[in-house]
């Protein structure tokens, strides 16, 4: 990610945001070259730091970014997300699905990362989320869920949180039907 402003007189503000596509490799994830670029003014960091120094009329719950459900602050046109809106949990909940697909590396199927997506270990932080307001989580569910096989074209979507909602198997138009059933090989692997 890259924060392009308004050049060497500008006001310190952002113009743009660039995000480059990204791809596994050796060594994990690694830069594809191919970029694409979104317009923003204001540019909010938020992995698990406190956050200070928030413009005037943004308005705040506790140390977070007041929200909605959809998303949106105080301020008119401006969304928050992440950790900076709804607390550090992403972080806990990053690392349980690593440790859960960890001994899988290399040999992980669309089904492993579907159960991976329905965990509910440490609830009610846990990946598979649900409106639970006197367990504490009273704003957060997972409302879907998405697995995708890029090489194979193809995504898997739960309508709701993915425990009580099936995977449906969406296949983008000109994908190679795979000779593999799509649950027993491993992601990203040629169709």
């Amino acid at each position: 990610m890259r924060v392009i402003g308004n050049g060497p007189k500008g006001n310190g503000t952002a113009r743009e945001v660039e995000f480059e596509y990204t791809r596994t490799g050796a060594n994990g994830l690694e830069g594809t070259g191919e970029t694409f670029r979104l317009a923003a003014d204001q540019v909010f960091k938020a992995i698990g730091q406190t956050l200070e120094g928030t413009p005037d009329g943004l308005a705040l719950k506790g140390r977070k970014i007041r929200v909605d459900t959809q998303g949106r602050t105080s301020l008119a046109q401006v969304w928050a997300g992440g950790d900076c809106a709804t607390g550090g949990d992403t972080l806990y909940r990053n690392q349980r699905a690593r440790d859960l697909l960890a001994a899988k590396a290399g040999e992980l199927t669309v089904a492993d990362l579907q159960e991976a997506l329905r965990d509910h270990a440490g609830y009610p932080l846990s990946i598979c989320r649900h409106v639970d307001a006197e367990r504490g989580n009273s704003g957060t569910a997972s409302i879907a869920s998405i697995v995708m096989d890029v090489g194979a074209r193809t995504m898997y979507v739960a309508s709701g949180p993915p425990c009580s909602y099936e995977y449906q198997t969406v296949t983008v138009p000109g994908a190679v039907p795979s000779a593999v059933a799509p649950q027993s090989r491993p992601v990203g692997s040629p169709a």
